[in-house]
């Protein structure tokens, strides 16, 4: 915004070092996933699972007419599928909640952004002015140790 190099090298720099910064990023990345979670409340869920169970009849056992038992394989598999209907808009409101989080995480960032770059370029610009008063007070100096001599 200033046109000064050096300035921009700082911002750029606080950007990527400040730790305040990255966690509130991390925030905001948090809200947009639960975004995407509210919104796959929409969808169809499926759930599978599958189990393989292997047995042993032991000799004992009346159906066990061979010495050492019956080794056998058990599979089992199935499948699950739900779907909510969004009759009085629970899941409705659940994304445009998360949506309105996500939206409030995006301003704090934001906010954060603009305050640690104002705060650098403040204390940058106090630093040319105290530069600039002290090659002042140099030249100053300077001429006064010349109309002494």
């Amino acid at each position: 915004v200033f046109g000064d190099p050096l300035l921009d090298h700082f911002e750029s720099r606080v950007l990527a070092a400040n730790q305040t910064l990255a966690a509130s990023l991390a925030r905001l990345e948090a809200s947009r996933a639960l975004v995407d979670v509210a919104r796959a409340a929409r969808l169809p869920r499926l759930d599978g699972n599958a189990s393989v169970v292997r047995t042993r009849l032991s000799e004992s056992q009346p159906l066990a007419p061979l010495p050492g038992g019956i080794m056998y394989n058990s599979f089992q598999y199935g499948v699950t599928a739900q779907y909510e209907l969004d009759l009085f808009g629970r899941v409705r409101d659940s994304v445009k909640a998360a949506r309105a989080d996500a939206a409030a995480e995006t301003a704090l960032f934001e906010s954060l952004k603009l305050s640690v770059t104002a705060d650098v370029a403040q204390v940058y610009f106090l630093l040319r002015a105290a530069d600039a008063e002290l090659a002042a007070l140099g030249e100053a100096l300077a001429s006064r140790e010349a109309t002494h001599r």
